[in-house]
């Protein structure tokens, strides 16, 4: 072995063992308590809570305890693993709003989050798994305090007076880990002819608790619930509250990143495809008909499938269309690129105005 091979074998090493002993000091400062614990998330940045959670689930001992984290975002729209954003939410007006979209990696459906909505996220070991039993945890806490009707029903949501759903339910299930997420407490796109088999939000009649519980804040509902999860042990200090970051859970960054990404958040959308079929008398009062089917994958425009009543004037503009939006992410910003311009460059070809209500018609269909 040369002496440069040696050098940089010492310097792995020794990276290696700086590294060792600041996770070892990390860990023992945050995770070696015995019993259960509660953190409190003291961000309100949708993708850190949402990766705080990941790290927990991905990296604390849970045959040894079971951890419950408790936070709040800024207004966000956040969606389940295997669900549709644009069927969802009017993805457009949360874009030029600066609201975040964010994707969970749990199941569920859709929720809105702000301030003034508490999310509960029971960790526990598998064999602990029991959606109802933590409902029935933050029931009772919320009806040990406050003298309300509070009850579960047979799709393991929390009802008020029996019939206002105040918290539903998602969970994700590992080997040997499983999360379940419970949002205390959307108008989605007006997409027409949309075909998907991603898992929709079922709209319930949703009501918020201070309707019933005047003064109720944010702050007493993490004390009452967070108790109620510690209720009987022994070990009650163990309430932590926490501004995650990647200095005290190394790997957390990364877990951030890819929930921002475009590709986590649009590009994991099921499969999907757009129909429409239009019509409009144009010159000579002539009746023009098209009809246009869109299929959409990982985000992305893969197939154009138009038909007309003019196809030998279509078949000008058609590879137009095919090169510039196959490919194209399903993005505002993007198909607006890419339909200005095939309007520009079809100009070239005439019958000006026929090709500028397909291109029309592509705008509606794409909800540009």
């Amino acid at each position: 072995m040369t002496t440069m091979m040696v050098t940089r074998y010492m310097k792995i090493k020794l990276q290696f063992c700086q590294r060792l002993h600041t996770w070892n000091h990390l860990r023992k400062h945050y995770t070696t308590k015995s019993g259960d614990l509660v953190f409190v998330s003291l961000s309100n940045d949708i993708f850190m809570n949402l990766a705080f959670e990941d790290w927990l689930y991905e990296n604390e001992n849970l045959k040894t305890k079971s951890i419950l984290l408790m936070w709040k975002n800024n207004p966000t729209v956040v969606i389940g693993r295997h669900q549709n954003p644009y069927l969802e939410c009017d993805v457009w007006k949360i874009a030029k709003n600066n609201l975040s979209l964010a994707r969970r990696k749990s199941g569920g459906g859709a929720v809105y989050h702000d301030e003034g909505n508490l999310n509960c996220s029971f960790i526990k070991d598998r064999s602990l798994y029991n959606r109802y039993r933590n409902l029935d945890l933050v029931v009772e806490a919320l009806s040990s305090r406050w003298n309300i009707d509070l009850s579960i029903n047979t799709r393991e949501d929390i009802l008020l007076d029996g019939f206002y759903k105040v918290s539903g339910t998602a969970s994700k299930l590992g080997r040997n880990t499983t999360i379940t997420i419970s949002p205390l407490y959307l108008i989605p796109m007006s997409m027409v002819g949309v075909h998907s088999r991603a898992t929709q939000s079922l709209k319930s009649r949703v009501k918020n608790l201070s309707d019933s519980i005047p003064g109720v804040t944010y702050d007493s509902l993490v004390d009452v619930i967070g108790h109620q999860f510690l209720k009987g042990k022994k070990n009650m200090d163990n309430f932590q509250f926490i501004n995650p970051s990647e200095a005290q859970f190394p790997g957390l960054q990364k877990i951030y990143n890819e929930l921002c990404d475009w590709e986590w958040i649009y590009g994991r959308t099921p499969n999907f495809s757009l129909t429409r079929h239009f019509a409009k008398n144009l010159e000579y009062y002539i009746e023009h008909q098209i009809t246009i089917n869109v299929n959409i994958e990982k985000g992305r425009i893969s197939k154009i499938d138009i038909e007309t009543n003019f196809n030998e004037i279509y078949l000008k503009i058609r590879p137009l269309i095919q090169e510039h939006l196959i490919g194209t992410r399903f993005w505002f910003n993007d198909l607006q690129m890419s339909l200005d311009t095939i309007k520009q460059e079809s100009r070239h070809f005439g019958e000006i105005e026929l090709h500028s209500w397909i291109v029309s018609c592509l705008s509606k269909i794409l909800c540009v």
